[in-house]
């Protein structure tokens, strides 16, 4: 990733976590080097283990927004929450 000060680039790093909403507890993380989360959403619920089962939700920040997204997760059954704000970049808005 480029750095703040513009001169050159570091290594960064992207780490996303699944969660139980109910316990908090942590099922299944995953890391990459993508800059941002928009690639991040299906290799994190295929990194939750097949014994705790499929989830029914996921709730994702405005990062992870995509049509993409949307139509992964609901293809493997698990309804996508996924906060958007309409930006120029979406302009038929989320």
């Amino acid at each position: 990733m480029k750095n703040p000060n513009n001169k050159g680039f570091d290594q960064h790093y992207n780490t996303q976590v699944a969660m139980d909403q109910e316990s908090r507890l942590t099922v299944a993380n995953t890391l990459s080097n993508h800059p941002t989360d928009r690639r991040e959403a299906v290799p994190t619920v295929e990194a939750i283990p097949a014994q705790l089962g499929i989830p029914k939700a996921a709730a994702l920040d405005n990062g992870f927004w995509s049509e993409a997204n949307v139509k992964a997760l609901a293809a493997r059954g698990i309804d996508p929450y996924i906060y958007c704000l309409f930006h120029p970049t979406f302009p038929t808005g989320c």
